[in-house]
């Protein structure tokens, strides 16, 4: 072959390799664009996720925090709070909050399947349709905050029920029934209440949550709650500032202590979490056998040592919390008080132990 015919051959099989390198080079350039796509796109949906995630979890603590009837608590949710020492909150009660954005409806009770925040959760749990009054128990979020212009969560509805054997598909009493009655906490366990309800535990509640985000991510989230009325409800509705419970009690009054320091001696039974000019609260000192009344009333002397809001007598007769007239509910609240405390000092101790073991505490802290 001559020497011009061999310069040609060789001139394509550059052209070859080129064409080839080229080819090589777009194959890697295109699977790095389309890898470079796909984690955008994983991290966009793990972040719309995320923000479905801690939205619903947003949901269940609004839903928590308005089981509480109390003072504090401006929107509680009147037919679903934590039910009071003695009573239970019924398996048919169903209370939702709603938190639609503007201009939307949210109507979980709908169960249409072209309705995009149905609670089909509740079917599967109680296997039965959602009580047509669940929608006259719905109530609006307190999501954005009044005054702040802050937005809140966008989880789209809060439900609220009773927990049961039935509901939660767990036999609790291991009887080899589940029951459809309301389960209570009693210490570390969740006991059935078919045959008597814990004096001082507390009724297990379900929150659930759901949440969608405006890029269509959803995600329902759901928790057990509940209170031991054991430690709280007798505080709670303690009847007086000092209560002398039982028969034949004596009161020495002030002066009587081993520092004599009279001046200082005092009981308060006014409500300090009270709004300015609305006076609250309880006696000074309660009794409640009502033949000690007249010793009572004699010792608590001079009236100022003893402060009851207006209307309220310094010193009358009172009725214990149920919880309190039994030794299971007074040992259920030492209980309760033992377990919830930040700590537990062994006696004896003196007043300087207490000081040295609590240097943050004072009469105003």
């Amino acid at each position: 072959m001559s020497d011009k015919h061999r310069g040609q051959a060789e001139r394509g099989a550059a052209l070859v390799i080129a064409i080839f390198t080229l080819m090589l080079i777009s194959v890697v350039a295109t699977a790095m664009i389309l890898m470079a796509g796909s984690e955008t796109a994983m991290k966009g949906n793990y972040k719309s996720a995320m923000q479905a995630f801690y939205d619903a979890k947003a949901g269940l603590e609004e839903g928590r925090g308005r089981l509480w009837a109390s003072p504090n608590n401006p929107n509680p949710i009147a037919n679903c709070v934590f039910p009071a020492p003695g009573a239970v909150m019924p398996t048919t009660r169903v209370c939702y909050i709603l938190n639609p954005s503007p201009g939307e409806v949210v109507d979980p009770t709908d169960q249409r399947s072209t309705n995009l925040y149905a609670d089909t959760e509740y079917q599967s749990e109680w296997n039965a349709a959602i009580p047509g009054g669940a929608a006259f128990n719905a109530v609006a979020s307190s999501s954005p905050i009044a005054g702040t212009g802050i937005a809140g969560p966008l989880y789209k509805w809060v439900r609220i029920t009773p927990r049961t054997e039935a509901s939660a598909n767990f036999n609790s009493d291991e009887d080899s029934v589940i029951d459809n009655t309301p389960l209570f906490f009693s210490g570390l366990n969740v006991v059935d209440s078919k045959n008597t309800i814990p004096p001082g535990e507390g009724q297990v509640l379900t929150i659930t949550s759901l949440a969608v985000t405006p890029y269509g991510s959803r995600r329902m989230l759901q928790y057990t709650v509940s209170v031991p009325l054991a430690l709280t409800a007798p505080l709670v509705t303690f009847p007086s500032a000092l209560t002398l419970a039982g028969n034949g009690v004596a009161f020495q009054g002030p002066g009587g202590g081993e520092d004599g320091r009279s001046s200082i001696f005092q009981i308060n039974g006014n409500d300090s979490s009270a709004p300015s000019g609305t006076p609250s609260g309880i006696p000074a000192i309660g009794y409640t056998n009502s033949s000690d009344g007249s010793g009572v009333s004699t010792a608590a002397a001079p009236g100022s040592n003893y402060l009851s809001p207006a209307g309220t007598p310094n010193v009358s007769q009172v009725t214990l919390p149920p919880l309190l007239q039994t030794p299971a509910g007074l040992d259920a609240l030492a209980q309760g008080i033992t377990a919830n405390a930040d700590k537990v000092i062994t006696g004896p101790v003196t007043q300087t132990d207490a000081n040295n073991v609590f240097p943050a505490m004072s009469a105003t802290n």
